[in-house]
């Protein structure tokens, strides 16, 4: 396997076009890997979002419960004591002033008087006619607690809550009611204090309590700096109620209240068949996924410039590859005809001789060498003769087998090797070397030369461990072969 996987990356490294399109296909890659993980990420950002908009809501809740707990604790007490003549405008005032919630307070008698009062209370709001009245609506999960809202009111302290506590003597006849007025600026303000001390929704964070039944906000917190107020009519309608993978209560809407996309958790404030009140609290999405759109942007500006680099880096490694197997091979061919050199013919010929030696197999050896090369190079320059000997090695090439190999040792001289060959074989591969060199034709300008050569032949002995003797002895054949007369073929054994 790992053999397998090291000769692809060689092959992919020798062709460009193989490399260029595994480099294509790990960037995809890397690309896949990049939107997945942001993928993941805005996930993770999504999840933990849900969650504390899930706090948030708890820690609302209780805050509302505790907030009219102690308002009516305040009021009841305070009622009693003005009616009672126990306490005057000064308390009144200062449970006004000391309350972080408290508004107004106004102290009615049986007869819907106004006795004393404190701070600033919209509107009066009398007991049991409060849920009839336009201006106040019950909000029914809390007794004796009433949404205020005035129509074309812009002003955060004519919305809010209103506390109606009924007060009545020992014997149970009515003495006179009191009313606390906790305004949207005062709920607003203790929200965030809270929010702060807890889970902070930053500057998109958003609490809404919508009254289903006509179709509008009953209290808001945070929307103040689109113009919203509570009470003001809307075409509003519910927002998309599709539960997500997150769990019920979770959804993804746009808001028709400031025309942002926003991710929510919606929260029932009544169990009874009307459901009318719910609860929403909300982000934008471009607030919890901020840091994500920085990451996305950040990939989009370095993937180009990383895949740029990636391109330069393996086209740099193909080019240095290929230099080092450009100077690999020059270093072990004759620039000239291509053939092997004396090292490279050193190098493979130890080889070979072992493996004979081992096996018992022959291996021949060739020594050619051009007749009268000389002349050619004094008559028609260097050239030509380059030309002559680019020609004979072409000869000398097309009469060997893939297994053989062929050597130029310099100037006209060449070595032929011949393993599992015997002389005799060896002696009609000579032959046909000779005969195609004698009848090669090279042109010289105006004239056309023509050439012949003369070879040795001798083979490998079963003692010998180098082709070194063996060598000596094919040039003795050559030698012979050129003293015979030239353009022949001599054995010596």
């Amino acid at each position: 396997m790992i053999l397998t996987i090291r000769q692809w990356c060689l092959r992919m490294a020798d062709d460009v076009r193989l490399l260029r399109w595994a480099l294509v296909i790990v960037l995809l890659l890397q690309l896949l890997l990049a939107a997945a993980y942001l993928a993941y990420e805005r996930h993770r950002l999504e999840r933990f979002t849900v969650q504390i908009l899930r706090n948030t809501s708890l820690l609302y809740a209780q805050m509302l419960e505790q907030t009219q707990s102690l308002v009516h604790y305040q009021c009841q007490i305070l009622g009693n004591r003005i009616l009672r003549g126990e306490a005057g405008v000064t308390d009144l005032q200062r449970a006004q002033t000391q309350s972080p919630w408290i508004a107004g307070i106004r102290v009615l008698d049986a007869t819907g008087e106004v006795v004393d009062y404190a701070g600033h209370v919209p509107v009066a709001v009398a007991g049991s006619h409060a849920a009839d009245d336009e201006q106040a609506l019950k909000l029914d999960i809390y007794p004796n607690l009433y949404v205020l809202s005035l129509p074309g009111q812009a002003d955060q302290d004519f919305g809010g809550l209103v506390e109606v506590q009924t007060l009545r003597g020992r014997q149970g006849q009515l003495l006179g009611s009191v009313q606390s007025f906790i305004s949207n600026r005062r709920l607003n303000e203790q929200l965030n204090i809270s929010l702060r001390r807890g889970f902070d929704l930053g500057q998109s964070g958003r609490i809404v309590v919508i009254d289903r039944k006509q179709s509008r906000i009953a209290f808001l917190a945070g929307m103040t700096s689109h113009g919203l107020q509570a009470g003001q009519q809307q075409n509003w309608q519910e927002p998309v109620l599709h539960a997500t993978a997150y769990g019920e209560g979770v959804v993804r809407y746009h808001s028709s209240v400031d025309g942002s996309e926003r991710i929510g958790v919606l929260t029932e404030l009544e169990s009874g068949a009307e459901r009318r009140w719910m609860q929403v609290i909300s982000i934008d999405r471009d607030e919890y996924l901020h840091s994500w759109y920085s990451q996305l942007v950040m990939l989009m500006l370095l993937f180009p410039l990383l895949a740029l680099l990636q391109w330069q880096l393996a086209h740099v490694a193909y080019r240095n590859r290929r230099q080092r197997l450009q100077l690999a091979y020059d270093s072990r061919h004759d620039p000239l005809t291509g053939l092997a050199n004396r090292r490279h013919f050193d190098e493979w010929a130890g080889q070979a001789c072992s493996e004979a030696r081992r096996y018992g197999q022959p291996l021949s050896l060739l020594a050619l060498d051009l007749d009268h090369f000389k002349r050619i190079n004094d008559r028609w320059g260097h050239d030509v003769g380059d030309k002559v000997l680019v020609a004979t090695a072409g000869c000398i090439r097309q009469a060997l087998r893939e297994c053989d190999l062929a050597a130029r040792f310099g100037g006209e001289e060449f070595v032929v090797a011949l393993p599992q060959t015997s002389l005799a074989a060896a002696t009609s591969v000579a032959e046909r070397i000779r005969a195609r060199v004698s009848e090669l034709r090279v042109d010289a300008g105006a004239e056309q030369i023509s050439m012949t050569v003369s070879i040795g032949i001798t083979g490998l002995h079963s003692e010998e461990a180098s082709a070194d003797a063996a060598l000596l002895r094919a040039d003795e054949a050559l030698y012979a072969a050129k003293h015979g007369g030239r353009n022949q073929v001599c054995v010596r054994e």
